[in-house]
């Protein structure tokens, strides 16, 4: 568990950066496809509905934390499992790598 925590750690910051953006824009459709509200979503992951409006809208950004909420719950969703795997948004080349 240890190695697992420290390689989602030792993620550069410019690479989140990518990847949080790439997943906001696609934040509507992931939901639409779910068929959740935003308040429905934003409980799940543990912020408020107007925390995840923001967010849904680019008016403020993600913290990592909740960009791997997001990506949890949209990969374990039955309605939107595959379009993850799709949009190629999650962080497998940082996960192979070992900790510095």
């Amino acid at each position: 568990m240890k190695n697992t925590c420290l390689k989602w750690n030792n993620i550069p910051e410019s690479a989140r950066n990518e990847l949080i953006s790439e997943l906001t824009s696609e934040l509507s459709i992931l939901r639409a496809k779910a068929k959740i509200t935003q308040e429905e979503l934003a409980g799940a992951i543990g912020i408020s509905r107007q925390t995840y409006s923001q967010i849904e809208c680019g008016k403020t950004r993600m913290s990592w934390s909740t960009y791997l909420s997001l990506l949890f719950f949209y990969s374990s969703n039955k309605s939107t499992s595959k379009l993850m795997e799709t949009l190629n948004i999650y962080p497998n080349n940082y996960m192979s790598k070992e900790p510095e």
